[in-house]
Parts: structure tokens; C-alpha cells; sequence
């Protein structure tokens, strides 16, 4: 009961940890997402202009990957360019 106690614990950590404490900023027009080092996107998830990622520890095995999405903004009734970059 307790090991499967702190697998959820660690679930509900890895999806809410969010892009939030990752390195934000425009390039050209289009936000860029640059995740910490060693950290590997698992999923994406839009919001009205919210972004969620869901990241976790990469394995050595793992190539590093950039990932470009289109979001749409109903506040502005426009979409964006967001590249999520691993390192």
C-alpha cells in the first residue's frame, strides 16, 4: 500500500510540475519552452493560452528532441508558434 501510495505521489508531481519552472521566452515570433537539462517531455496539454507539460528524468538511452506545437488563443482569437526544446 505504501509503495503504490508513493508511486501516485510521484505521478501527481511529474504532471503538475508544468513547463512553469522552465526557461520561457520569444524567438522570432513564437514563445520557446527550453526544458532543464537531463529532463525529457512526456505529454502537452493546452488550456485556453495555458500551457501543461508533463515532463520526467530522461534515460541515458534517450536522444534529446524538440517538439513544435500550434496553440490557439481565444483571448487574442489567434494561434502561436510553442517549441519545447530538451537539452
Amino acid at each position: 500500500m505504501r509503495k503504490l501510495s508513493m508511486v501516485l505521489l510521484f505521478a501527481i508531481s511529474l504532471i503538475f510540475s508544468g513547463c512553469g519552472n522552465n526557461e520561457m521566452r520569444t524567438e522570432d515570433g513564437h514563445m520557446v519552452i527550453d526544458l532543464p537539462e537531463g529532463q525529457k517531455l512526456v505529454n502537452i496539454a493546452t488550456e485556453g493560452s495555458n500551457i501543461n507539460c508533463a515532463i520526467r528524468e530522461r534515460h541515458t538511452d534517450e536522444q534529446v528532441e524538440e517538439y513544435t506545437v500550434r496553440v490557439y488563443n481565444s483571448m487574442v482569437g489567434g494561434s502561436y508558434r510553442c517549441t519545447i526544446r530538451e537539452h
